[in-house]
């Protein structure tokens, strides 16, 4: 006798028939079961997810009750949970011909239809569903959104919780599913409301105090995610999860002391977890504390030898021990991982500066822009490189050509600048340098680096002295 099965159904009549099936498949006896004792077998093995076993009651079911349209509704439900959404399609197709006004067959058809991608003749089925049930409208509304949700369409799952809820307003918990719909397509501050209204009535439910603190993070408002996750912490003090998320909040308020206390705290949890040692290993390199995060991120290369932000932080410890073959060696491995990070490439371009290989530094810094147009960082060095080498047309061209993003950075003005002067375009020259000046006085020196002569005449100097007394 299955245990899970009294488990499951303690001493209910479910329990009995499933009870009496298993007892003739193992006795290798017959017995007769009426249509509401096979409905009760194939709803246990259905929740159970056994198909296969399923199946084998319904082989029986359909002999011994050929016409019972209940048993060919529960036969659809087992192709569903099986993934065979085309025949359980043909299959309602035939039931909806006899079934006109039954709801369990349209909620079915819609089910079938989902899987199968067709999701606005689903909401069709759906609707005609709800149209159908009588007093049970809040329960059929809550399972649309929850197939729909099971899909990954949360605007339309959204679309019935919601009309869940007006159905059954005491139905809290209908809150916290509105509020993952919400926070899945970005409507944030409508999920937090709708967080709240679930607190309001369970106060104590560390999943919700954990995705009000996900919300937090997405939103930039990194003091109220810690709150959330203290809160989550406080109901549930081993909540992996919540160390994990409340440890990198503190690294992106830059408190790392903290943050390392809370990744040994969710180590203690989860002791071989490759991520929780790389990210307390930065927080020590961003202390200072390079040997001690040299350990951490060899730690979690041993647990995870595919992780590639482990490589890249004892890739950084070796660029800043002047250890170059090994800051290679590192490198490669982090950019073999994930040929996608921008500061990978970064530092790969500050390598190969130090090694005076200008030519495949601006390789590594394009690598850079690929990954993150948005990077300026990696198109200052692209434009300084093309100067130092004395390519000052491209340099311009290129700078001008990106502007647009990196407009704002004073450098590139000064390079801009420094550009235009070597290319006997002063007016550019003055232009460039007055923009540069009024967004960050003190940085012209990177003209000076590149256009020494050019302060030699007056009406820079002017420029210059303008500035100057206004800083």
């Amino acid at each position: 006798m299955n245990e899970r099965i009294e488990d499951f159904f303690s001493e209910d009549d479910f329990f009995a028939s499933v009870r009496k099936y298993e007892d003739m498949m193992k006795e290798r006896k017959s017995c007769f079961f009426d249509v509401n004792e096979f409905e009760d077998i194939l709803g246990y093995y259905i929740e159970e997810e056994n198909t296969v076993k399923a199946k084998e009651v319904l082989r029986l079911a359909n002999k011994i009750h050929p016409h019972s349209m209940s048993i060919r509704i529960k036969e659809a439900q087992v192709l569903l949970k099986n993934n065979e959404a085309e025949e359980a399609n043909e299959l309602l197709a035939l039931l909806q011909s006899v079934e006109q006004s039954n709801p369990d067959v349209f909620l079915l058809k819609g089910s079938a239809l989902a899987q199968l991608g067709e999701y606005a003749n689903a909401s069709v089925a759906f609707d005609k569903a709800l149209a159908l049930c009588e007093d049970d409208i809040s329960s059929y509304a809550a399972s649309v959104a929850e197939i729909f949700e099971s899909h990954g369409k949360y605007k339309d799952a959204l679309k019935y919780f919601l009309l869940a809820l007006h159905s059954d307003p005491e139905e809290y918990s209908y809150h916290n599913d509105i509020a993952f719909c919400c926070d899945r397509i970005g409507k944030y501050n409508r999920a937090l409301e709708h967080y709240q209204a679930f607190l309001d009535e369970e106060p104590f439910s560390d999943n919700a105090w954990f995705n009000i603190g996900f919300i937090y993070n997405k939103i930039n408002d990194q003091d109220k995610a810690l709150e959330s996750y203290n809160y989550c912490l406080a109901i549930t003090p081993e909540h992996p999860s919540a160390y994990f998320n409340k440890g990198n909040t503190l690294m992106s308020l830059s408190r790392f002391e903290e943050a390392v206390q809370v990744f040994n705290e969710f180590i203690e949890l989860e002791p071989t977890n490759a991520a929780a040692y790389c990210y307390a290993g930065e927080c020590l390199e961003r202390m200072g504390q390079h040997d001690e995060a040299l350990v951490l991120f060899k730690k979690s290369l041993r647990y995870d030898e595919k992780f590639p932000e482990a490589w890249y932080g004892v890739a950084k410890i070796m660029f800043n021990k002047d250890l170059f073959d090994e800051t290679l060696h590192y490198l490669e491995n982090a950019i073999g991982l994930d040929q996608e990070n921008a500061d990978y490439w970064m530092l790969m371009g500050e390598l190969y500066i130090r090694q005076g290989e200008l030519g495949k530094s601006i390789t590594a810094f394009e690598s850079a822009v690929m990954c993150d147009i948005n990077k300026v960082a990696a198109y200052k060095k692209i434009g300084a490189l093309k100067v130092e080498i004395g390519k000052f047309i491209e340099a311009y061209t290129f700078l001008k050509m990106n502007y647009d993003r990196i407009s704002e950075d004073a450098d590139v003005n000064y390079l801009i600048a420094a550009c235009s002067y070597k290319m006997d375009d002063f007016n550019t020259t003055v232009t460039y340098f007055e923009k540069g000046l009024s967004q960050n006085y003190s940085g012209h020196h990177m003209f000076i680096k590149y256009a020494a002569d050019a302060m030699e005449d007056q009406k820079i100097k002017d420029v210059l002295s303008i500035y100057q007394n206004r800083n």
